[in-house]
């Protein structure tokens, strides 16, 4: 059968799993290249920098190119592999405040409501559209007769709202 010929095959040690959880983050993105400047580095419309990453940048050189591994469901930090035999260096993006818990897709559905609202791209025009999404995801769900509040509830998943507004939009 299908399922004798699978464990026949297959031996334990082929399945090795990271002894650190956050390692499977850092094996799991998605690889990205860039330019490590004097800023940090830009993805995404986002800056990203660290004193680690700068001390990178000062050993290694002005402009070096680097290779990162982005987690495309939480764009709040990005790992960048720095060259052996260091270790990846776990960079926070400088608008922590905006990109924590949002996924790839969240921020560019928010830059392209800011671009069609206040006709230019910004990091402040996006937290607005940010909380703007939010309030309506919010009023969607307090809307007893909408028979889309699951498909709502799901926008709302990994969307992070100011402290308190989730638990009130479950209610």
């Amino acid at each position: 059968t299908p399922a004798k010929m699978w464990r026949s095959s297959i031996k334990e040690r082929d399945i090795g799993l990271p002894a650190n959880p956050a390692e499977f983050d850092i094996i799991m993105g998605k690889p990205e290249q860039r330019v490590l400047t004097h800023k940090g580095i830009e993805l995404y419309g986002l800056l990203y920098n660290c004193d680690e990453l700068q001390a990178l940048r000062k050993r290694k050189g002005v402009r070096l190119t680097v290779d990162l591994r982005v987690d495309v469901d939480d764009i709040g930090q990005i790992f960048v592999l720095s060259p052996p035999p260091a270790y990846p260096i776990v960079v926070p993006a400088l608008n922590i405040e905006y990109a924590r818990g949002i996924s790839k897709w969240q921020h560019q559905q928010f830059r392209d409501a800011a671009r069609n609202k206040q006709g230019h791209d910004d990091p402040s025009a996006w937290l607005q559209a940010k909380a703007e999404l939010a309030q309506k995801i919010r009023e969607e769900l307090a809307d007893r007769r909408k028979t889309s509040r699951k498909r709502t509830a799901r926008h709302l998943e990994n969307l992070r709202l100011p402290e308190g507004t989730a638990s009130n939009a479950a209610d």
